[in-house]
């Protein structure tokens, strides 16, 4: 870049080059793995999501939560934060002239008018968050559909620590695909149209017509049914989990083999996957526990459907940790798509590399002669002592030139 921008080659055989560089050394967004999660309302998509993290950040109350785009990724601060980002003053013109009676009530209701010109066209603002208790308030205040701000952001992201993912995985929590506002579904529908995986969150106790034409639109959407996984969720709130997940499953395979769906027996037999993300959150948790606690018995009733006694939680971990789902899915993830992806972009990196490292190694000749005919200029071209500068200045560039190229010849 510095050799580039010095001058010495004409800037007209330098231009593409420097761009080319520009974007191998700023790797933008483009790059990110991105895995959308969508679901009907409370199909449990958001305790997957703190199931996945960890970390009670995401709501999971009984009323709709999410209201607005949430991504979710590793954070490169050094502590938990929250980005958010607002509609621009055109983007809420266009929400505002198709809202509809529920929007309107509930925008009312919260007397959000009194925000919205504090909120609408602001830039981002990023708030730090000193523990996971303030974490979870930021990003209620935000994205709670009972919240008046909530109505203006157009997306937040989350930064927190213990994921275990890769900086560049962002896991998306969307509003759904039948939100009050199309504005918000249509948002949802673009982020399923790049999605590198889509995780299609839908209650294991029954897959009906709603769910179904949910899941066509998804894989119509997408542009491989093998991007999609089919988590059938909450399996602990049936009322024999195993036996009636499978004959639950037989349904749903069926159903998901067609055509417009994953269009093959074997890959919906593959990406059709039951969790219980509760179970797996109460399992984190049963140390803390108290006698009394609601999740004490929550955590036992879920046991004893399974038919484990509670005092015999220890030796059937492995066993409820494999009915829970969780760790196997996200073991998949891992080693199907984020490795793969790791792979991939290191595979294409090295690639523009080496086509990089090829010109670059073109034009160091062309600089290399460029030095020669500037030292031969003669003084009486010009002023003595400008002379001296450029030609002080050419020789201090050819040795870094010199010492760059021995050090990139060798990788």
């Amino acid at each position: 870049m510095k050799f580039l921008k010095a001058g010495l080659v004409e800037r007209k055989s330098t231009d593409c080059l420097l761009e080319r560089l520009e974007k191998l050394m700023a790797r933008d967004e483009a790059d990110d793995l991105h895995i959308a999660i969508v679901g009907s309302i409370k199909a449990g998509k958001s305790t997957y999501l703190n199931a996945w993290s960890g970390k009670d950040i995401v709501s999971s109350h009984v009323t709709p939560e999410t209201a607005s785009l949430t991504k979710v990724r590793e954070s490169d601060r050094g502590n938990s934060y929250v980005k958010i980002s607002f509609y621009s003053k055109p983007e809420w013109k266009e929400i505002w002239q198709n809202a509809n009676r529920v929007f309107l009530e509930d925008y009312r209701k919260t007397e959000a008018e009194k925000y919205r010109w504090e909120l609408t066209g602001k830039g981002d603002v990023i708030v730090d968050c000193d523990d996971e208790s303030s974490l979870r308030e930021e990003i209620h205040r935000w994205t709670s559909s009972k919240s008046a701000v909530h109505f203006f952001v157009k997306e937040i992201v989350i930064g927190t620590e213990g994921l275990d993912l890769p900086q560049d995985v962002l896991l998306i929590d969307t509003p759904g695909l039948h939100d009050v506002v199309d504005y918000r579904s249509n948002i949802t529908r673009q982020y399923l149209r790049r999605a590198d995986v889509v995780i299609a969150c839908v209650k294991s106790d029954n897959l009906t017509d709603t769910e179904s034409r949910m899941l066509k639109e998804i894989f119509n959407l997408v542009d491989s049914p093998a991007k999609v996984f089919v988590l059938a969720t909450q399996t602990d709130s049936l009322n024999h989990p195993i036996e009636d997940w499978e004959d639950q499953k037989k349904e749903w395979i069926k159903v998901l083999s067609r055509s417009d769906a994953f269009g093959s027996r074997t890959l919906a037999e593959k990406n059709i996957m039951p969790i219980s993300g509760r179970l797996h959150i109460l399992m984190q948790r049963a140390g803390e526990l108290k006698k009394g606690d609601d999740e004490y018995f929550e955590l036992g009733s879920i046991l004893h459907k399974l038919r484990i006694p509670l005092d015999a939680l220890s030796e059937n971990r492995e066993r409820l940790s494999m009915f829970a789902g969780i760790v196997d899915f996200k073991d998949r993830l891992r080693s199907e798509v984020i490795d793969v992806h790791e792979k991939e972009e290191v595979r294409r990196l090295d690639e523009e590399y080496k086509a990089v490292k090829r010109d670059i190694l073109m034009h160091l000749s062309t600089v290399d002669q460029e030095l020669k005919n500037l030292k031969g200029i003669r003084s009486g071209l010009m002023e003595q002592s400008r002379m001296q500068d450029i030609t002080r200045e050419a020789i201090n560039l050819g040795l870094e030139i010199s010492h760059f190229v021995r050090s990139l010849k060798s990788r």
